[in-house]
């Protein structure tokens, strides 16, 4: 049944608000903490994300494409599926592409100049060293000696000091556009995602908002980190941009989907869309990242996605009861 419009968009904005807060508190947590987060705990929590989106695609997505049962919206099914696959896929050849001078080269550099200061400044003072072997002998030697070594210290100091400042100068990390365009696109994405659940019902709605929160902190917490080396000033915008254009994705998917309501076909394809780009955020971005680091697997840390799985099944029961 087609909604009022401002009805849709004032419960859009609403759902979509508890992911978005979750995503602006990751985005946050990098800039104003020193501290990294626990790396296992982490990996945990992106395993426990996993489950809960499986959950959310199985519950709520699935079963409508499995009640669609006339030739168009078979057909609108393939089309729906078959963009939402092209189009991550397509965002992660922009991601890869974009190369980022990030810290690592700046460290290597500085570096390179402290160590070409010290070594420019002990080969002064071993130069120094065997003239002086050549000349006066007694304390007038050592003193001399001990006077020109300390000299030479400084300036190689003074050196390997100005070699950082230049080079702090010259290596700034530029912003990572591509990859701020796939930030921007997933949160319009999942934004979607929530509109389009809110049409098929309010617990479906509600369901994805609280499903979406963990992935949203963590990719929220990923761009953060990446956009850290930048000013404060293109930092904390780039940081709170995503959580907006995440709630206006939402007021348009609910808008496009209660005007497709009436048209099934369109609707399902919609959904369709919706599937193949949570699946590819489950297995080719949150598992993939979880263990990209090359280490071992740790048991608690894998069961995390039944847990999760699991967490939706029961949680979704406790909705459906409760908005009954």
């Amino acid at each position: 049944s087609v909604l009022p419009p401002v009805q849709v968009m004032v419960q859009s904005m609403e759902l979509a608000a508890i992911p978005a807060v979750t995503m602006l508190l990751g985005g946050i947590y990098p800039l104003v903490s020193s501290r990294p987060p626990n790396k296992l705990l982490s990996f945990a929590l992106q395993h426990f994300a996993a489950g809960m989106l499986l959950a959310a695609v199985a519950q709520e997505l699935v079963p409508p494409l499995s009640a669609a049962d006339h030739w168009h919206d078979i057909v609108a099914i393939i089309i729906g599926f078959s963009l939402g696959v092209g189009l991550m896929i397509g965002l992660e050849f922009v991601v890869s592409d974009e190369e980022e001078p990030g810290s690592d080269t700046k460290e290597v550099m500085l570096k390179e100049n402290v160590e070409h200061g010290h070594t420019h400044g002990a080969e002064q003072c071993s130069d120094h060293e065997s003239s002086d072997g050549h000349s006066d002998t007694g304390s007038r030697k050592s003193s001399h000696s001990q006077s020109l070594k300390r000299s030479l210290a400084n300036s190689s100091f003074r050196i390997s000091e100005k070699n950082l400042k230049e080079s702090s100068r010259i290596i700034v990390p530029s912003f990572p556009i591509a990859f701020a365009a796939a930030v921007y696109i997933d949160s319009a994405m999942d934004g979607l995602l929530i509109g389009l659940a809110l049409v098929t019902g309010k617990s479906a709605g509600l369901f994805m908002a609280v499903a979406l929160c963990v992935e949203m902190g963590f990719l929220g917490l990923t761009f953060s980190t990446a956009v850290m080396g930048q000013p404060p000033s293109r930092s904390i915008p780039a940081a709170v941009i995503g959580p907006v254009v995440m709630m206006v994705g939402s007021m348009i998917g609910g808008l496009v989907a209660n005007a497709l309501a009436a048209n099934n076909a369109a609707l399902v394809g919609c959904t369709a869309f919706g599937v193949a780009a949570l699946l590819y955020m489950v297995c080719e971005e949150l598992l993939v990242s979880a263990h990209e680091s090359g280490e071992e697997h740790v048991w608690w840390v894998d069961l995390q996605v039944y847990v999760g799985f699991m967490f939706s099944l029961i949680m979704e029961k406790m909705l459906t009861v409760q908005l009954q």
